[in-house]
Order: structure tokens, then sequence, then C-alpha cells
């Protein structure tokens, strides 16, 4: 069934994205093979780069959330 192969094909994607997020930007080779059941080197590709660059800008959000929380705290302190 098409709809089937629809979930399992999304779910090979979830669970690389999260296997990516647990692991510290570390890709484990078992993830990868996963995609390649469903995908194309060239989607897998795709698939690692959108991961990364959600992780980015995690990161940099969470950065940049520190550092006004700081600027904050600091000003705040001073006044």
């Amino acid at each position: 069934d098409s709809e089937d192969f629809g979930k399992h094909v999304r779910t090979a994607a979830i669970l690389f994205a999260q296997s990516y997020a647990e692991n510290l930007d570390r890709i484990d080779p078992k993830s990868i093979a996963g995609l390649r059941l469903h995908y194309s080197d060239a989607q897998v590709a795709e698939l690692v780069a959108f991961v990364r660059a959600i992780t980015l800008g995690n990161l940099a959000g969470n950065t940049l959330d520190a550092g006004v929380g700081r600027l904050r705290a600091f000003l705040g302190s001073s006044a």
C-alpha cells in the first residue's frame, strides 16, 4: 500500500534526524543505511544538509538567547 510506504519513508527520515540530534552531530552509519533504503544518494545528502542546517539554526538561536539573557541581567544589575 502506497500510504504505508510513505509512512516508512517519513519514519526513516525522522529517525535519522533524531539520531543525529541525540548523537551531537555524529552520523550513525546505520541511520544513513536506513535512509538509503528509501532515498537516493542525492536525497540522502540533501536530508543530511537540512538536518545540519536545522542544528546550526538551533545552536545559533540558543547562543543568541543566552547572550540576550546575559545582557538583560547585566543591564538590570547596573541600573
